[in-house]
């Protein structure tokens, strides 16, 4: 008997909630953070986890930041909150909204979701032509606007959110690259792309010298190359050694020096220093990655702000035999 008696109770308490339930609409009264849920917040980063209060809130069957919508399965909602963590994706448009839907109504919030700048990681090749294709890799390249090399905007072949693939424009000088998006703003690369001044394009330039110490240094190697089909082979014969060419060039008109190197079996955390004018001039050390190709931009603020250019020395920096190959050296 006392147990008919409970059941009757359980049956009659569930029908009773069930007719009282709350019918009102939603309203969100501020957005915190799941570690300190009483300050609330205006914005947040992608994939953070945040908590919605207000009240009528149980029902909730949809949650968007912007214009994305949260899986059914990715919120928990009560009558007083709802614990939700903001989409890792960029949305197509920023409404600055946080929007609750339950059952019975629809509640928006002001609510900012902070969107990365675009990120660039590499581009490939790092010199080329008029109408190259360049293969630019990152992150955050969602509704992507522009892509600039200096101050043309270059054709835009293809783009995902993390690779994009331009075309050289016509007339264009080496310069950093742009990326702007509608959602992000501007990044800026942080090496140029191409050459101003070539000293070594596929071949040595003809009014530079070439010559080494404690290397054996090879102008036409085919071994590795970073473009076309030549670079520069400097294996290091003793520790310290150097690779060096000169001229006299007027860099006034110059930002700095780029060149592409590739670290030999070994050379994994070995380094470089580059000089100018002589071993005695500024230097500036230069980590190698074993077994690729790194593209480096050396301004010439880090080298002394020198008017002019007679020797450009690489000398091994790590009392090791190394393997180099450089590739695509000159001026920008």
């Amino acid at each position: 008997m006392k147990k008919l008696l409970f059941i009757a109770l359980v049956l009659f308490g569930s029908c009773k909630k069930e007719d009282s339930g709350d019918t009102a609409a939603p309203i969100i009264s501020s957005v915190t953070t799941t570690t300190d849920r009483t300050t609330g917040i205006s914005s947040g980063s992608l994939s953070e986890w945040v908590q919605i209060k207000g009240l009528h809130l149980a029902t909730t069957q949809t949650v968007r930041f912007n214009t994305l919508e949260v899986s059914a399965g990715d919120f928990y909602a009560t009558d007083t909150s709802v614990t939700v963590q903001i989409p890792g994706e960029i949305a197509d448009s920023l409404t600055n909204k946080v929007t609750v839907i339950t059952k019975y109504g629809q509640a928006d919030y002001d609510f900012t979701v902070e969107i990365p700048a675009p990120a660039i990681t590499s581009f490939d090749p790092a010199v080329g032509d008029a109408g190259a294709v360049v293969n630019i890799a990152g992150n955050w390249f969602q509704n992507l606007e522009s892509v600039k090399i200096g101050t043309l905007t270059a054709e835009i072949v293809s783009s995902t959110d993390t690779t994009i693939q331009i075309k050289v424009p016509d007339g264009f000088t080496p310069g950093y690259l742009y990326i702007t998006t509608s959602t992000g703003g501007t990044t800026k690369s942080a090496n140029p792309f191409g050459m101003s001044y070539a000293v070594y394009d596929d071949a040595a330039n003809a009014d530079w010298w070439f010559g080494p110490w404690s290397a054996d240094v090879t102008t036409g190697s085919t071994e590795q190359v970073r473009r076309g089909s030549n670079s520069i082979k400097v294996q290091y014969t003793g520790g310290y050694g150097g690779f060096q060419c000169g001229s006299w060039v007027d860099v006034t008109s110059y930002q700095g020096i780029r060149l592409s190197m590739y670290g030999g079996s070994g050379t994994k955390g070995m380094q470089v220093k580059l000089y100018i004018n002589g071993v005695s001039g500024t230097g500036v050390i230069l980590t190698l990655s074993e077994g690729t190709w790194t593209d480096y931009s050396v301004p010439f603020s880090a080298l002394g702000n020198p008017t002019n250019l007679s020797i450009l020395v690489i000398q091994e920096f790590s009392n090791n035999n190394s393997l180099i190959y450089i590739d695509d050296l000159g001026l920008f």
